[in-house]
């Protein structure tokens, strides 16, 4: 007797599983898919009708007898067709009543009644649907009245004797009038079609006065003037977008006769508007008080030239129209990368002091008689960098001479190089006061007040700039090595901003202290070499007295002490966020972590103690410290619990 073949056997059974698992994939699946769809489509009024696929919808009830067309110019465009006119349809509402005609059903088939019973023997209601695939006059549907139950109406097509029910959301969806279906959107080109903005307000309505012209030039928005000064994208977005988005109430008119009789002739405000493609609209917004029996109203009503609708719009809308041309003007005066300056020349009126950076420091260089070369001081040199790094306008001085602005014989000129490439100028004009300043940079050449105090950050004197170097023969090695408070950046709190990236150095420890009002002194250890920027962004904070008189807002025994909010809810922040840092030190007794929101990525001058190991902590929160003296104080800190003064110390290892 033959034996078999165990392998083979297995060989065949597998390859004929393979053709039966190809056959299910590429063929019995598809059909199953097709069949459920069918089965689905079926019960469709309008079978599988696709919205792309509709090119007009024509249907009449008590109001009248309206087409939606399809626009050549684009799948969302519909025209409104009434017996009389033609309106430019409103996109919200075509959509909406496609979307009821497309998940229309036959609910129920009905044995046929009476149709003088139902509604249909002369229906109000009729509706059908020209596609692309015919384009010949579709079925019309018939719609009757309501039945007694379950929000349904009675149906049929026109060509049929049979009655079916249907959702009465299809009648509520046709059951419209003219005003309903056209566009209530005046306008009609995004701010990226546009090349320029004509604003003129007469100061008349509740609108300030103001008066200019914007337009693109060298790749952005500017003003048309003398001064080419540049917009703020940002800010012309977020005043144009509601605008472009707004909705009229209602049409008031539609003949330029209507439209005469509405203030025309003294209006409010205008907006001329020119597109890429140089075509010009200008807009005109006007009102007229209203008497309601004792009270007053206004009404305001907004229109183009060569428009004869008038639309009826909301107060809120004038309210959005408000622009001042400060609103939208770029505030940013300097946008400076420190990470990529190595090269720092100040000069006054009669001297120079250059300043280049080196791998480890900077080196200081001046024509200052008596001001020898030498290692300059880093935190002054931080300092002009962060205060120059991202300042800000208060206000404009265009067209104010140079004498006036100071900027005719600057106090100060500072540039800012990588290698030879000049990377910003800035000029420093007159001195309006203690904190405020007139500046011009090469960034934004408007002359600008900015807040700064100009004789703390950049003094005309060398000896803040030059660290004295350490006699060898009078001075123990060790005394480079011991602690050293580190000094304020900035002349207050207020003047704080983001640092670019880190500023803790290479083999040095940096520590706080936190004297707890009427309990005693906290020493914090801090972990520089695993949370880099998170002990610089508590160094920056606490050597500039963020947190002096800052309370512990929120204490849960056994769990953590939070603090550093300068509101005192848990709420504020140093007007910045920046990312979660991660490392493996864990939340152990003692430890130092910062709070964020439900982002990890929010972390900003919240931190917390804490009282016991929270091992569900770890990997979500930063620590970046440890307390290493008073960790006895610890627990005796109660919510309310203030933070006179915190202090910070660097040393060289």
């Amino acid at each position: 007797m033959a034996r078999s073949n165990p392998i083979k056997g297995s060989l065949i059974f597998l390859g004929i599983s393979a053709v039966i698992l190809l056959l299910t994939i590429f063929v019995l699946a598809p059909k199953q898919e097709e069949s459920k769809e069918k089965e689905a489509n079926a019960s469709l009024l309008w079978g599988g009708l696709k919205r792309d696929d509709i090119l007009s919808l024509s249907f009449s009830n008590p109001n009248g007898s309206f087409n939606l067309k399809k626009d050549s110019q684009g799948k969302d465009l519909w025209i409104l067709n009434t017996a009389d006119e033609s309106f430019e349809a409103d996109r919200d509402a075509v959509t909406g009543l496609v979307s009821t005609m497309i998940a229309a059903k036959t609910e129920e088939n009905l044995k046929a009644p009476s149709l003088d019973q139902i509604g249909l023997d002369s229906p109000k209601y009729r509706v059908k649907v020209e596609t692309k695939e015919s384009k010949e006059s579709q079925r019309e549907l018939l719609i009757g009245n309501d039945t007694p139950v379950n929000y349904f109406v009675y149906a049929k097509w026109s060509d049929s004797e049979d009655i079916f029910l249907t959702t009465r959301s299809l009648r509520f969806g046709i059951d419209k009038d003219a005003k309903d279906l056209r566009n209530k959107m005046p306008l009609k080109w995004h701010l990226e079609d546009l090349k320029e903005i004509e604003y003129r307000s007469l100061g008349r309505g509740g609108l300030d006065k103001e008066s200019f012209t914007i337009k693109v030039s060298d790749g952005g928005w500017r003003v048309n003037d003398k001064s080419n000064a540049l917009i703020s994208d940002a800010e012309l977005e977020k005043w144009y977008t509601p605008i472009e988005n707004s909705k009229a109430q209602g049409f008031v008119a539609d003949s330029k006769a209507e439209k005469a009789k509405l203030g025309f002739k003294q209006p409010l405000l205008t907006l001329s508007l020119t597109n890429t493609n140089g075509e010009k609209q200008s807009w005109t917004l006007a009102s007229k008080e209203v008497v309601q029996g004792k009270n007053k109203t206004s009404e305001y009503y907004w229109s183009a030239e060569d428009l004869d609708t008038t639309y009826l719009m909301k107060t809120s809308f004038r309210d959005s129209l408000k622009l001042s041309l400060f609103q939208i003007r770029e505030k940013a005066v300097t946008i400076l990368d420190t990470v990529k300056v190595d090269r720092i020349r100040i000069s006054g009126r009669t001297k120079t002091m250059d300043f280049k950076k080196l791998a480890d420091h900077w080196s200081a260089e001046s024509d200052f008689k008596g001001f020898e070369l030498g290692r300059g001081n880093e935190d002054t040199l931080q300092r002009i960098l962060n205060a120059f790094s991202n300042l800000d306008s208060t206000k404009y001085h265009d067209g104010a001479s140079g004498w006036a602005t100071g900027l005719a014989a600057p106090s100060r000129t500072l540039e800012f190089f990588q290698g030879d490439k000049l990377l910003e100028k800035i000029q420093v004009g007159k001195k309006l006061s203690d904190s405020e300043i007139i500046v011009q940079s090469q960034f934004n050449p408007s002359p600008s007040s900015v807040l700064m105090d100009i004789e703390a950050i950049v003094p005309l004197k060398p000896e803040p700039y030059i660290l004295k170097e350490a006699k060898p023969e009078t001075t123990s090695p060790e005394a480079s090595k011991e602690k050293k408070k580190m000094e304020a950046t900035v002349s207050s709190p207020s003047e704080l901003k983001k640092l670019p990236s880190a500023i803790v150095k290479p083999n040095h420890l940096y520590t706080a202290e936190i004297n707890v009002a009427g309990k005693g002194l906290i020493e914090i250890t801090f972990n520089s070499e695993k949370a880099p920027y998170t002990v610089s962004n508590f160094l920056h904070l606490a050597r500039n007295k963020f947190y002096n008189g800052l309370k512990f807002h929120r204490v849960i025994p056994d769990f953590v002490a939070q603090g550093g909010d300068p509101v005192g809810n848990g709420t504020g922040g140093p007007g910045w966020i920046f990312d979660f840092e991660s490392n493996d030190l864990k939340h152990q007794t003692g430890s130092i972590s910062m709070a964020h929101a439900s982002d990890p990525n929010t972390n900003g001058s919240q931190f917390f103690l804490v009282f016991a190991p929270q091992p569900h902590l770890d990997g979500v929160h930063t620590v970046f410290g440890q307390i290493t003296k008073g960790l006895d104080l610890l627990n005796t800190i109660k919510q309310g619990d203030v933070m006179e003064k915190v202090e910070v110390f660097e040393k060289a290892l």
